[in-house]
């Protein structure tokens, strides 16, 4: 019984290669704004963490 729990499990899951990207082009629309709004010093300064974030 347990063994077919986990391929009902196995089933609904997705392998997160098949995923789609969620908010990247909207993120990318942000820091545009930032960097409009701003100018290059203060977008330079957040792009340092986001950078960051995904170097980690």
């Amino acid at each position: 019984m347990a063994a077919q729990g986990v391929t009902d499990m196995q089933k609904t899951t997705k392998h997160w290669a098949t995923l789609s990207e969620s908010g990247s082009y909207r993120g990318i629309l942000f820091m545009l704004w930032l960097h409009r709004l701003f100018g290059r010093k203060f977008f330079s300064a957040i792009l340092v963490p986001v950078s960051l974030y995904f170097f980690l």
